[in-house]
């Protein structure tokens, strides 16, 4: 699929429960792959397919904040080491300030008619794709936008395994990203952090290649995930 000749905008939302290593250099690397002008992080408040966060939207937007203002001090591990110069990173706060579950349908129309003169990519994960037929009027988003998919450690591309309802989009409307895996997940963050046994020390190791430093003191000081 050609690339557009508009500028490009890929919009990522996700809880970011707490916001990782994951969460950033893939999307970066994703984002560049588009030749995209903006990459906007888009914390949501309430997850229509997800149970409601543990932690509140003020925190996990705080979280996001950190994680990006000094993305070279979060290059823990020399295999994550990424260029961004070119690349305008920004956050969205309007789920954040919705009272009703963040459905995608809503969200990219309202950018849409933000940005008129661009070219919107949603960004999301190989097993986001595999269950996007299921998503709120899933066929309107491809009204509003293209979808930009990347590969999720332990997730197969394979098109001729998807749901046929998804099929007519795929050479049209559907870009697979080859990126960086960061096999990390917030869950496990937050499991780690749960624990009483990971205590400091015995974190440290584990966090360095999971989080942003920035975040790990965040978690800390507001005593987040016990």
């Amino acid at each position: 699929m050609p690339l557009s000749n508009k500028p490009v905008i890929v919009i990522y939302g996700g809880t970011f429960n707490p916001i990782h290593n994951g969460h950033l250099f893939p999307a970066i690397e994703s984002a560049k792959s588009v030749n995209a002008e903006t990459l906007i992080y888009l914390p949501c408040h309430i997850p229509p397919h997800k149970e409601t966060p543990n932690v509140s939207s003020f925190h996990r937007l705080q979280m996001t904040k950190l994680a990006l203002q000094n993305l070279d001090d979060n290059q823990n591990d020399s295999s994550l080491n990424i260029e961004t110069s070119g690349l305008n990173i920004e956050i969205s706060d309007y789920e954040i300030q919705l009272t009703t579950p963040s459905y995608t349908r809503q969200t990219i129309e309202y950018f849409y008619h933000k940005y008129p003169d661009h070219k919107l990519y949603f960004l999301i994960g190989m097993d986001s794709l595999i269950n996007f037929h299921l998503w709120f009027k899933w066929q309107e988003i491809f009204s509003f936008c293209d979808l930009l998919v990347m590969q999720r450690p332990g997730v197969e591309y394979n098109p001729n395994k998807l749901p046929s309802e998804l099929q007519p989009y795929l050479k049209s409307q559907v870009i697979i990203t080859s990126v960086t895996e960061v096999d990390t997940s917030s869950s496990e963050i937050q499991n780690m952090y749960s624990q009483s046994a990971n205590k400091a020390e015995n974190r440290n190791k584990n966090e360095l290649t999971m989080l942003p430093p920035a975040v790990q003191q965040y978690i800390d000081s507001h005593n987040l995930y016990k």
